[in-house]
């Protein structure tokens, strides 16, 4: 919550002072592709910090099965040039298994911990090559 009481971090459709700059490539509408390169989802809004006014999730909703899940914007990468956001921790059979949130505007400290340790948990064991040792 902010000190005025309000959800911290919420949709752009709920945040009407906030934008994406003029400068910088809007992923609403973009192409989600997995760590495999196949299409994944598509993503249908952008979720911000009002504390920090940072970008902290893409809200997508996943082909597998239509539902809609935020992803960390610190484990993807927007291509504007290609139109699509590189999603490098999970398959396109993950996405529509990422932990849903209760309330479509909102999201809580829980499931921010519950998002976070799925996406981040995908980088090593997301696919049999991750799950042991580099060296």
């Amino acid at each position: 919550m902010t000190l005025e009481g309000d959800p911290k971090i919420v949709p752009l459709r709920a945040a009407s002072d906030f934008s994406v700059d003029k400068g910088d490539p809007d992923p609403r509408g973009m192409t989600v592709v997995d760590a495999l390169g196949k299409p994944a989802g598509k993503v249908v809004d952008i979720w911000v910090d009002k504390s920090e006014m940072i970008f902290r999730y893409i809200e997508c909703e996943a082909d597998s099965n239509q539902t809609r899940v935020l992803v960390p914007m610190t484990l993807l990468r927007v291509d504007a040039k290609a139109g699509t956001v590189k999603l490098a921790s999970i398959s396109h059979e993950h996405l529509g298994e990422a932990p849903k949130l209760k309330h479509p505007d909102t999201v809580t400290l829980l499931e921010e911990d519950k998002i976070c340790g799925y996406f981040g948990g995908g980088h090593q064991f997301a696919f049999p090559n991750r799950a042991e040792a580099f060296i």
